[in-house]
């Protein structure tokens, strides 16, 4: 309740610090000049990326194959709860779906989810990394040689934990078991039950392991990136067409990070608004914009982002009902039919 409140608390205040700083009125007008045509370009790049993304859940999940199409819908609901739900919470929307719809073992769900993620880290801090080559790199701020350094380092670290991603459950599971030693807890339900979804995890990491998936999923995770970076430049370039700003692709890559970065706070504003508009202002004023602008872009794409996160789960999730309700309905068709057939003999 308490973390309720003060995520409210620190809504109101950083949006309304934000709003302060530029002319309501100036923001009705700076909307009405966006390109339509340009938006909805972005929108269908925008919904690639969900589509490399689920191709991406079929490499990792071992246990069964599933449909693209399913995934898809999986992944459009799992993302828009993401969005909407506070400190990551709607993670646990894609562990739920994956065990109601197809019967993966949460443990499974979790592993996968957890690989995902580490490669999401990796190829996040290529594409960073790079972009910064461009812009830190050329303000003399930094050398490309620290840049290349912390690039190497942070890749490194990356891949080594892709690559040893049983070791560290096995260290964690480790720990875990001597503190319940420790301090009595061996025996409390809750510490079974932990240490034995832990060990489903362990395996599940070996499980995805073997099937040698690495090349085939990094791939596929820079093309998901790289589609949701030319969605976000060509969103911003419609947003920016009247004002005669054409932001270029690497400072996209830039600015959007430092936003993105902030939806796995602990404590951040009710739906990211606040926090992730603070982030974003700051960033692309630091990258050249005026202030007024880069407030002004920052809620309008937050707020496109979102609309076009909850089209694709609100469609998703109207469809996997609907995909039910079928299931549903031949089920009891068939019964009825299997019924009519032991009668009449």
């Amino acid at each position: 309740m308490k973390k309720k409140v003060f995520a409210i608390i620190l809504t109101v205040l950083l949006v309304g610090g934000l709003l302060s700083q530029i002319q309501i009125k100036d923001l009705g007008e700076f909307v009405r000049g966006f390109s339509i045509a340009g938006l909805i370009l972005a929108f269908l790049f925008y919904a690639m990326s969900y589509f490399f993304r689920a191709l991406r859940w079929r490499q990792l999940i071992y246990s069964k194959a599933i449909g693209l199409g399913e995934l898809m819908m999986i992944t459009s609901a799992h993302i828009m709860f993401n969005n909407l739900l506070p400190s990551r919470s709607g993670e646990f929307s894609y562990i739920y779906l994956l065990k109601k719809r197809q019967g993966i073992s949460g443990s499974e769900g979790l592993a996968t989810l957890v690989a995902a993620r580490f490669y999401d880290f990796a190829v996040l801090s290529s594409f960073f990394l790079i972009s910064a080559f461009f812009y830190i790199g050329s303000s003399n701020k930094m050398s490309l040689g620290e840049i290349a350094i912390g690039a190497v380092f942070i890749l490194s670290v990356a891949v080594l934990a892709i690559f040893n991603l049983e070791k560290i459950m096995a260290v964690i599971l480790s720990v875990v078991q001597r503190i319940g030693k420790k301090f009595r807890l061996t025996e409390k339900k809750w510490m079974s039950f932990l240490v034995s979804k832990g060990n489903d995890v362990l395996e599940s990491f070996s499980a995805i392991k073997s099937k040698k998936k690495f090349l085939p999923v990094v791939s596929i995770s820079f093309l998901a990136w790289g589609f949701k970076f030319f969605a976000y430049l060509i969103m911003l370039r419609a947003m920016l067409g009247v004002e005669g700003v054409y932001p270029t692709f690497w400072m996209i890559v830039l600015g959007t990070t430092a936003a993105e970065l902030t939806t796995i706070l602990p404590i951040h504003g009710i739906g990211g608004f606040g926090t992730y508009e603070s982030a974003w202002a700051g960033a692309f004023y630091l990258l050249g914009f005026a202030k007024e602008l880069a407030i002004k872009t920052a809620f309008s794409f937050h707020l496109l982002a979102l609309l076009y996160s909850v089209i694709l789960g609100v469609v998703s999730l109207l469809l996997l009902n609907l995909k039910k309700e079928n299931k549903t309905s031949q089920k009891t068709e068939k019964s009825d039919v299997e019924g009519h057939i032991k009668v009449n003999h």
